[in-house]
């Protein structure tokens, strides 16, 4: 994987990163652990740690706002909502808040 500038400045530290290759079956080994729920709860404290304007911009807000849509369709028996894994445990938290319970529903293969 090519390392990427931000144009025109110093490549500093990215020495090595633009010699090193990974193969395919590394990359796809990478995706599989980055998308582990408990790996991503990991990085998104870390996030949070290291850069809180960020984590609050990019993941906190959006948590409440997508949970906030959620709540307003409560008409319903059923939903689905599909959301990336970063936000699975933001909008879980929002929605306890306001007074919902988590359910488990068994998949039925028709």
């Amino acid at each position: 994987m090519a390392a990427m500038s931000g144009g025109g400045g110093s490549k500093e530290g990215l020495e090595n990163t633009a010699e090193e290759k990974i193969s395919k079956e590394q990359f796809k080994q990478f995706v599989e652990t980055i998308k582990a729920r408990d790996n991503v709860r990991l990085v998104m404290v870390k996030l949070r740690e290291t850069a809180p304007e960020l984590y609050n911009a990019m993941v906190a807000e959006r948590d409440a706002y997508m949970a906030n849509g959620i709540d307003k369709l409560d008409q319903f028996d059923k939903m689905v909502a599909v959301v990336g894994i970063a936000h699975v445990d933001g909008i879980e938290t929002n929605l306890k808040e306001r007074g919902w319970a988590p359910v488990s529903i068994p998949c039925q293969l028709r």
